[in-house]
């Protein structure tokens, strides 16, 4: 049975969109005539998502956990987390910045980092989980990590598996000598997406391991920021700019689930996790590799299989 379209998207003038190589790569502009995440929220637990004039149509109102105190602040405090939620959902055609992998999916930011902080508490983190499974959300994307395990994360993701909720993790990076592989990426209920540069070659800073399921671009990464950044060889518009890690890798995916969800609507995440594993690109060694996980997202590949269930 065929896909019905969800949303055909124009083509677009946003004029950073020629340097956002990750589209290309993951064939997600060539699906945008199938999906572009149209009915389905993602939730972005970080620092915060926005405001910012390329996400704010596209953003829900948030929700915080700081310190086990709930509230509705969800501004980003630093522009981590507004850089990821722009790889997800930056709208397309508005004729500024650039496009998200699924430009009419939307973001429920969720912020659990205090103004200033790099770090959450595992509590906030938990009952961030379950705040998003609660508020409906298909994808929650995890662009954080510690180097040990939590029993309230970890219970806490099973509760977003049992209720049929991706939850895709940045695989993590090495800082310096540490090579501990990063929570919750490990736990095998969650997606682990590590990264590549625009060769599909191995970075600098990715992690290894058995655990990675998955690779997506994570190089030289342009999307919406909070504060300027200058990229090499070019400076952004004010707003915008490029980043390196892991945690501009597992949006990518979080994104391109977003559009499986929103194009057959009764398709389970186990189904979406599976269709996007099994017809990754193979790199590396042959197989799932400690390297690359199971190979490159490439959209195009789950959307004919999808096509054919």
């Amino acid at each position: 049975m065929g896909i019905a379209p969800s949303l055909v998207a124009a083509e677009s003038p946003d004029p950073l969109l020629d340097r956002q190589w990750g589209l290309l790569a993951i064939g997600a502009r060539e699906v945008w005539n199938q999906s572009t995440g149209l009915g389905v929220t993602v939730a972005i637990i970080d620092g915060g998502s926005g405001p910012h004039p390329d996400l704010d149509a596209n953003l829900d109102p948030g929700h915080a956990f700081i310190n086990g105190v709930e509230s509705t602040d969800a501004a980003d405090v630093g522009t981590h987390g507004t850089h990821v939620a722009g790889i997800v959902a930056a709208t397309n055609g508005n004729g500024i910045g650039i496009s998200g992998v699924a430009p009419n999916a939307r973001i429920l930011p969720i912020r659990v980092f205090a103004e200033g902080s790099e770090t959450s508490g595992s509590d906030d983190v938990a009952l961030a989980i379950r705040f998003a499974v609660d508020a409906g959300v298909k994808v929650i994307n995890l662009s954080i990590g510690s180097n040990t395990e939590d029993s309230r994360i970890t219970a806490a993701v099973q509760y977003a598996v049992s209720k049929n909720v991706l939850v895709v993790a940045a695989a993590g990076n090495k800082k310096g000598e540490d090579t501990t592989p990063k929570w919750p990426a490990v736990d095998d209920n969650t997606l682990a997406v590590t990264a590549v540069d625009e060769n599909k070659g191995v970075t600098t800073f990715d992690l290894r391991g058995e655990y990675i399921d998955l690779s997506a671009p994570g190089d030289a990464i342009w999307s919406t920021r909070r504060s300027n950044f200058t990229c090499p060889s070019f400076t952004p518009p004010a707003g915008y700019g490029c980043g390196n890690g892991t945690s501009f890798a597992a949006p990518f995916v979080s994104g391109a689930a977003a559009l499986l969800f929103a194009a057959r609507p009764q398709i389970t995440a186990a189904q979406v996790r599976f269709l996007l594993t099994s017809t990754a690109i193979d790199l590396g060694d042959p197989g799932k590799d400690t390297t690359f996980g199971a190979g490159l997202l490439y959209l195009q590949a789950p959307f004919a299989a999808m096509n054919i269930m």
